[in-house]
């Protein structure tokens, strides 16, 4: 295992019990860290550190924060499509 690189990953979840009930299945392994609010999976295969942290899921914007929007979103940068 020497080099591999294990990705850290944390979702935004609205239901977490729902949320830990689903990840559970697809990995087939429990929480290794889960209170009020946080869940955390410590994945082999593939090498995944997942976290799941409860809050309010924005729908229309994903997990950018609007402080941290790309060019592409800002007005009058020529990301704007014309509908006509």
């Amino acid at each position: 295992m020497a080099g591999q690189v294990k990705v850290h990953l944390a979702l935004k979840v609205s239901g977490l019990e729902e949320s830990v009930k689903f990840y559970r299945a697809m990995f087939g392994v429990a929480p290794v860290k889960w209170k009020p609010g946080y869940a955390k999976f410590d994945i082999a295969e593939p090498s995944l550190n997942l976290t799941l942290n409860q809050g309010e899921v924005n729908q229309s914007g994903g997990a950018q924060s609007p402080r941290h929007k790309s060019p592409r979103h800002r007005p009058g940068l020529g990301g704007e499509k014309k509908i006509r």
